[in-house]
């Protein structure tokens, strides 16, 4: 009816689709045990024309996070095409791009790698060994490429920028880290990376940053 629908993730977990029109549920899918800080993703996995939404989660109540949770949404009705657990507890959210020009589009994401189990007490301050990673899932191939690790550091709330920084054609990521091996919770310093990837820019990027490349929520089609 090219009129804009929403789709909304609640903080207990629960995301909706709603007709833009009618303001109707289309569809909705409840998850029990986890919360969501981060915001939704868009993209094309499933070959149709209705973008697919993807969404992160934190299993556990706060602040006793364990496991992300990574899941894939067909856009039409809310079936659920993809779901993995890769890392643990964060609240960047995901950006999409098709890095390797074929078929459905890439998820990236940010990654904590340690120990999801571990309780942080004053006793634990940290993890015995903690690893920030970006990377890509490809959602039909179940597969995820490394992009980028860095021992010692952790991204819990920064969304990744993807996109063409000095007009070359070609991807580039900007993504931040903080640093403190020895205490979780502490804040010591930052890191702020760019990768200059060889994915060549086919088509404008139209979700390549926290609410999308517009940066109003809206998804660009390309």
């Amino acid at each position: 009816d090219k009129i804009l629908d929403i789709v909304t993730i609640s903080h207990t977990g629960t995301v909706s689709a709603i007709d833009g029109a009618s303001l109707n549920l289309l569809w909705q899918r409840t998850f029990v045990g986890v919360e969501s800080s981060n915001g939704c993703a868009v993209g094309q996995f499933t070959g149709d024309r209705t973008p697919d939404i993807v969404a992160v989660l934190d299993k556990g109540i706060w602040p006793n996070y364990s496991h992300a949770i990574q899941v894939v949404f067909d856009g039409a009705n809310g079936d659920i095409i993809y779901r993995d657990s890769i890392g643990c507890f964060v609240v960047s959210s995901p950006v999409i791009y098709n890095l390797d020009n074929k078929g459905p589009d890439e998820i990236i994401v940010s990654i904590n790698d340690y120990d999801c189990d571990i309780r942080i007490t004053e006793d634990t301050l940290s993890p015995p060994s903690m690893e920030n990673k970006l990377v890509a899932i490809n959602v039909i191939t179940n597969t995820t490429q490394i992009i980028d690790q860095t021992p010692g550091f952790k991204n819990v709330f920064s969304t990744p920028w993807i996109g063409d920084l000095d007009n070359d054609k070609y991807l580039d990521i900007i993504y931040c880290q903080y640093y403190n091996p020895n205490n979780f919770q502490r804040f010591l310093g930052m890191s702020v990376k760019r990768v200059s990837t060889p994915v060549r820019i086919r088509k404008p990027v139209s979700w390549g940053e926290y609410l999308g490349s517009a940066q109003n929520g809206i998804f660009l089609e390309n």
